[in-house]
């Protein structure tokens, strides 16, 4: 089945990146495991030949070295970072340059613009790799997957499982034990110059044309699939399964934004605003019918305030989630420093936790609840007006709220605007029932719906 080469460009890319990105909260869940692990720190930092880490090493430093063993996991930070001696644990290395050329008994995950596995360099695992080049020299050897996800990459050793590559341009001369999937690029996408070859301090990096480029000697004892806007040439043989070539769908063969199209468009985003609105309210009205008239009470009864807490309170909570995300941080960092490791991947995890349920209760107030609240308020007044037993059914205010809703979001060039207004006042109407004179507002609120209901 085809697909656009982009979207599978951009669902790699995440992964690396996520994964990536999580490593500062892996760290700390795993710091004070054992009180006995060691760092080291400088401009220089030269691990000699004879030297055992018994422990994990952490080592933030302008130019590292490994020429030792360490007998736990390995973090590494810096500019340079090269690995010449064993690494029994996992690497974990970010830097401009990461080389290695000796053993890595488990995982590897290694970031930067210039990424190398030299001739002697050995992966016991699993290798992911993000950067601008990543270059496995002949005789390299990854025993388990390789996942990479940057500009450029040479691969000349020996990969023992799967291949997985997103970039500009992949090219395969050593053995891939299992398959090979790749999303690359062509020459026109491609910018004249690597960004990264005009850093400073920067070493040659393999030129690699774009796009996929399987050379004679390469061995694939599985599957190659691969997306691209042009076919590669593959030799006949190389590949042990089948090869299966997704040309990439050009932004050009989209089809034509007419007028017309564009209409249909906004015609069917708002259609389904609409279902989704009408959805969320009326099973409000059936499981919480009492519950729906407070808002709509305290609205009528407080409008002005509800309006600058709501406004409050969608600027202030991404601040609220800063701060929340630098508690947890220092939390674990407190916690690792009094060596209370069974407490830090605990309280490390239950703050990630605590702070995805938060987000996605916040946006489904913001996108959903807030929205129904002042829609039930509206069609509850429009009804009032016009047959006070219809307004008394939570059921007819909901339909013709968000009815009302929709239609006002709906206007050309306003209705952004209109539907963040009715949002401040859905939140500020919101965190008033949530404050504690929430008894007060409810109390004026039922008595205005009672009003309106006798």
């Amino acid at each position: 089945m085809k697909r656009e080469g982009h979207t599978v460009r951009k669902r790699l890319l995440f992964r690396c990146m996520l994964v990536l990105g999580l490593m500062a909260l892996v760290f700390l869940a795993f710091v004070p495991g054992t009180a006995a692990l060691e760092s080291r720190e400088g401009d220089e930092v030269i691990i000699k030949d004879d030297e055992v880490i018994q422990d994990d090493l952490y080592v933030s430093a302008s130019t590292f070295v490994l020429n030792g063993t360490v007998k736990g996991d390995l973090f590494a930070v810096g500019q340079s970072i090269t690995v010449n001696g064993t690494v029994e644990g996992d690497l974990m290395a970010a830097g401009q340059i990461v080389t290695i050329n000796g053993s890595v008994q488990d995982d590897a995950r290694i970031a930067g613009g210039a990424l190398t596995l030299g001739p002697s360099a050995e992966i016991g695992d699993d290798t992911l790799a993000v950067g601008a080049s990543l270059e496995a020299r002949e005789e390299s050897a990854v025993q388990g997957s390789l996942l990479f996800a940057g500009y450029q990459a040479l691969l000349a050793g020996s990969v023992g499982e799967d291949v997985t590559m997103g970039g500009n341009g992949l090219e395969v001369r050593g053995r891939i034990g299992g398959d090979l999937k790749a999303d690359v690029g062509s020459s026109e996408q491609a910018p004249p110059v690597n960004p990264m070859q005009l850093m400073s301090n920067m070493p040659p990096l393999p030129q690699v044309p774009a796009g996929l480029t399987i050379d004679d000697r390469a061995e694939i004892e599985g599957n190659v699939e691969y997306t691209a806007p042009k076919e590669a040439a593959i030799p006949a043989g190389v590949a042990k399964g089948r090869v299966e070539h997704t040309r990439e769908i050009a932004e050009a063969a989209r089809p034509e934004e007419t007028p017309a199209r564009r209409a249909g468009q906004w015609f069917l985003r708002n259609l389904r605003r609409l279902v989704a609105l009408v959805v969320v309210g009326l099973l409000l009205a059936w499981l919480a019918p009492s519950w729906i008239r407070r808002p709509a009470g305290a609205l009528q009864a407080k409008p002005w305030p509800s309006l600058g807490l709501g406004a409050a309170t969608l600027l202030g909570f991404p601040v609220a989630m800063f701060v929340l995300i630098g508690v947890i941080v220092l939390l674990a960092i407190l916690l690792g420093i009094l060596t209370l490791g069974n407490l830090v991947g605990s309280v490390v995890w239950l703050g990630i936790a605590v702070v995805v349920a938060l987000a996605v209760l916040f946006g489904l107030v913001v996108t959903y609840l807030s929205k129904i609240v002042v829609g039930y308020w509206g069609g509850r007044l429009v009804l009032k007006s016009i047959n006070p037993k219809w307004a008394a059914n939570p059921i007819w205010p909901v339909l013709l709220g968000a009815l009302i809703v929709a239609i006002l979001m709906a206007i050309p060039l306003v209705g952004w605007l209109l539907g963040l207004i009715i949002t401040l006042f859905g939140l500020g109407t919101l965190w008033l029932l949530s404050r504690k004179e929430a008894g007060e507002v409810e109390a004026t609120g039922d008595e205005i719906v009672a009003k309106a209901e006798g």
